[in-house]
C-alpha cells in the first residue's frame, strides 16, 4: 500500500506538486504507456507552470489557526510536518499515539481567498466538522464537488484531470469559480445564519 493523497476541502482538487518526478504512474498504466521515453514525451506536454498554485496551501487546524504551507511539508501518509509538529489531515479524533498531534483540514490558498472574498468568511475547522468525512478532511459526499468528485481518491491524478476536465485546475476559469461558489454557498449560509 502506498502513500495517501489529501485534497483541498474547498475545491476537491489535488494538493501534490506536479512535476516530472511525480507524474502519475497509474495514469500511464491506464493509458497502457510502458515506454519511459513515451512517458517523458507525454509529461513534457503537461502545463506544469499553469498549475503551480496547487502547491500553495493553508492548513486550518482544530484550533482554527490558519497555517501557510506547501507540498514540501507533506509526508505522503496524510500528515504535514511543520517545525517538528505533526499535523494530521483528518476530521476525526485518533485513539492512538497521534492523539497528541494536531488535526487540520487543508485547502489551496487561492480557494481559501476565493471563499473569503465571495462570502466575507474565513473557513474554520470547528464550523466545518459536521460537514466533513471522518478520515480525509473532505466534505462527506464527493458528488458535492461536482465534476471534481470523480477524481478524489488515493491517487488524485492531476494528468487525468488535465486530460478530461482541465478547467477544474484553472483559477481563471469562470465555470470553475462558479462550481466552487455553488459548493460553499449553502454550507456557509448554514454556518453564518442557521
Amino acid at each position: 500500500m502506498g502513500g495517501s493523497d489529501r485534497f483541498c476541502v474547498i475545491c476537491g482538487g489535488p494538493h501534490r506538486e506536479i512535476d516530472y518526478d511525480t507524474v502519475d504512474t497509474f495514469y500511464y498504466e491506464e493509458k497502457e504507456i510502458d515506454d519511459d521515453d513515451e512517458r517523458e514525451k507525454l509529461s513534457k506536454k503537461f502545463p506544469y507552470d499553469g498549475y503551480k498554485w496547487l502547491n500553495d496551501l493553508y492548513l486550518i487546524t482544530d484550533k482554527d489557526v490558519v497555517i501557510p504551507t506547501s507540498r514540501k511539508d507533506y509526508d505522503d501518509y496524510g500528515s504535514f510536518i511543520i517545525n517538528g509538529m505533526t499535523i494530521n489531515i483528518s476530521s476525526m479524533e485518533f485513539n492512538d499515539e497521534r492523539d497528541k498531534d494536531v488535526r487540520a483540514i487543508l485547502c489551496h490558498r487561492w480557494c481559501y481567498k476565493l471563499i473569503k472574498k465571495t462570502f466575507n468568511y474565513g473557513l474554520k475547522y470547528t464550523d466545518l466538522v459536521p460537514y466533513l468525512a471522518d478520515t480525509c478532511g473532505n466534505l462527506f459526499e464527493r458528488d458535492c464537488y461536482f465534476e471534481m468528485g470523480k477524481y478524489i481518491g488515493q491517487f488524485g491524478e492531476p494528468l487525468k484531470i488535465h486530460d478530461e476536465n482541465s478547467w477544474l485546475l484553472d483559477t481563471d476559469n469562470k465555470r470553475n469559480r462558479a462550481r466552487i461558489v455553488a459548493i460553499w454557498a449553502p454550507i456557509i449560509y448554514k454556518i453564518k445564519y442557521v
